[in-house]
């Protein structure tokens, strides 16, 4: 009996602790402006800590760090990128270390805190546009969505044969 609260004592912190979901803290004082609010008032937000999240749309390493393009998304209370809803806008965050571009490729999720720089134009196609551009002091990537994610509770049966001791089992 004893062993068998032992297994399932051992079970629920296995169920419990693939359960745990990340938490990207907001930074204290972080300002909860989106990036289009920026580019209408740049120089009321002139660095003003803030924390933005979205999907990478190009990586782009420079001499002096990496550039991301990032298409913003309101935040969850666990700071992941909301994609389901609408976007906030557009912005660069700049890491003055080298980024991977395979690893920070388009389409990751990222959440980065830091100081507004300015703003930096460039084109998205043909079009001219103005990134408000974050220097960043945190960045996480977000792992990627696997087809197999998440718990899924399953039940085996099996039947064994052969030896002294065939018998059935009932696994998780």
């Amino acid at each position: 009996m004893k062993t068998v609260k032992t297994l399932l004592v051992v079970l629920g912190a296995v169920v419990l602790v693939s359960c745990a979901s990340v938490n990207v803290p907001r930074p204290a004082g972080a300002l909860t402006v989106a990036p289009r609010e920026v580019l209408a008032e740049p120089d009321r937000y002139a660095a003003s800590l803030v924390q933005w999240g979205g999907s990478i749309i190009t990586t782009k390493n420079l001499p002096n760090g990496t550039q991301l393009e990032v298409l913003a998304y309101p935040l969850n209370g666990s700071g992941k990128p909301r994609t389901g809803e609408s976007p906030a806008g557009r912005f660069i965050a700049f890491s003055p270390s080298f980024l991977d571009p395979l690893e920070y490729r388009s389409g990751r999720l990222v959440t980065v805190s830091g100081r507004i720089r300015g703003l930096v134009a460039a084109k998205v196609g043909e079009a001219d546009y103005r990134y408000p551009e974050v220097e960043v002091e945190s960045l996480f990537l977000w792992p990627r969505a696997s087809a197999y994610s998440g718990v899924r509770p399953t039940i085996h049966l099996g039947v064994g044969s052969g030896g002294a001791f065939g018998g059935i089992g009932i696994g998780f």
